[in-house]
């Protein structure tokens, strides 16, 4: 009797609306499994006693997903640049890399370089956890930018063929060779159709080992270009012309990189600018002989903002040979003779009669030929015409 009095006073609070009932989770076969079927009242208003109560869903990873080129998260990049995914939360989560939002296959690690153009994201996932997709990277190509390109990886003979077989014969186009080991092209040259450019990148070397008449390029065609980014090219004892060759209207640009070790018979034993624009950014143009120019010959034009001209010999010219052509220089150095430590070695004109010129000469009978022995120090700047701090040597 006493149990159902007490009953009766439960009742009779919960009616009067004093006290609140906090049910369990329940769900039925017909019932919202995101939402608490539970009695829930603090009003006694009956109407309310069955209101659902929403469940959240998967917890949320931690951290944020960013993608880093070096120390800074960035939103745009370029090929050939190595990017990092960086997760800052503390779960074990699994990396894909994606382009385009669609995943690459076989890309799951944190580091990735992209070597196309185009979007760049990556994505972290974890069991049981909703995954979370960086913002996206626009990766363009340093030369090209978003136009397309061909890619070759040279790591052999048949590959610099494969190449040259290409680029000599399509007419035109855009091409990245990556040379990634030494690579004796035995002979064989890349002369560059009408309208092709070709950028040249990589730790590796391509060696010229066997007498060629076009060195390693050749841009004699029109308005071909050629660009240097890191790779090496090195020639040999016998070579007839630089391991450039440049004549029409043609460019070529150097921004790292080394040209070294080569022999041509007459001119420029590292670039010989015939005729066409050389602009040299940075790298080095060492240890090459000529006649004329055994670093660069000049006819053409060329432009010197960086880099270094070292160790080269020539008759006249050690360093750079100009002939009616335009040289302007607005940084970099060409080592002369008044580098006595010969760190690195200075450049050298051997011929005894008239040998001038171990840095610079410039042959101009309108104006009497000019020469510069030393230009390893500042105040060496050489100008188009006027040949800012050369010394006049009488025509001949």
């Amino acid at each position: 009797m006493k149990r159902y009095s007490s009953m009766t006073a439960v009742l009779a609070l919960m009616l009067a609306g004093s006290l609140a009932l906090t049910g369990c989770p329940k769900t039925t076969g017909d019932d919202d499994p995101d939402t608490l079927n539970s009695s829930v009242s603090t009003s006694g208003d009956p109407d309310t006693l069955n209101s659902p109560v929403p469940i959240s869903g998967d917890p949320e990873l931690s951290g944020a997903i960013t993608i880093k080129d070096g120390t800074n998260p960035v939103t745009s990049s370029y090929t050939d640049t190595p990017l990092t995914a960086v997760y800052t939360g503390d779960e074990g989560v699994t990396f894909q890399w994606n382009k385009g939002g669609t995943p690459i296959d076989g890309k799951t690690g944190t580091a990735y370089t992209p070597d196309k153009w185009g979007s760049y994201t990556v994505t972290v996932s974890l069991d049981g956890y909703p995954s979370k997709t960086s913002a996206a990277v626009a990766v363009t190509d340093i030369d090209f930018g978003t136009e397309e390109v061909t890619l070759y990886t040279i790591s052999s003979k048949a590959n610099f063929e494969a190449a040259e077989t290409a680029i000599e014969t399509a007419g035109g186009g855009n091409y990245v060779l990556t040379i990634t080991d030494t690579v004796d092209v035995e002979g064989e040259s890349i002369e560059l159709a009408e309208d092709a450019i070709v950028s040249l990148r990589g730790g590796g070397t391509l060696h010229q080992s066997t007498a060629s008449v076009n060195g390693l390029f050749a841009l004699i065609n029109q308005n071909s270009k050629l660009i240097l980014r890191d790779a090496v090219l090195q020639g040999h004892a016998g070579n007839s012309s630089g391991l450039v060759k440049m004549d029409e209207t043609v460019e070529f640009v150097m921004y790292g990189g080394t040209i070294t070790g080569n022999t041509a018979t007459y001119l420029g034993g590292g670039v010989d600018v015939g005729n066409g624009t050389f602009t040299m950014n940075g790298g080095t143009i060492s240890d090459n002989t000529a006649q004329s120019g055994g670093g660069v010959f000049v006819s053409g034009t060329f432009t010197m903002n960086g880099g270094t001209i070292s160790g080269n010999t020539a008759n006249r010219g050690g360093g750079v040979f100009v002939e009616w052509g335009t040289f302007t220089k607005t940084g970099g150095t060409i080592y002369g003779d008044n580098d006595t430590t010969n760190t690195p070695p200075q450049n050298t004109a051997t011929d005894g009669a008239t040998g001038k010129g171990h840095a610079v000469f410039v042959y101009d009978n309108s104006v009497g030929h000019k020469y510069r022995d030393d230009t390893a120090e500042e105040g060496h700047n050489i100008s188009t015409i006027d040949y800012t701090g050369l010394t006049a040597v009488p025509a001949s």
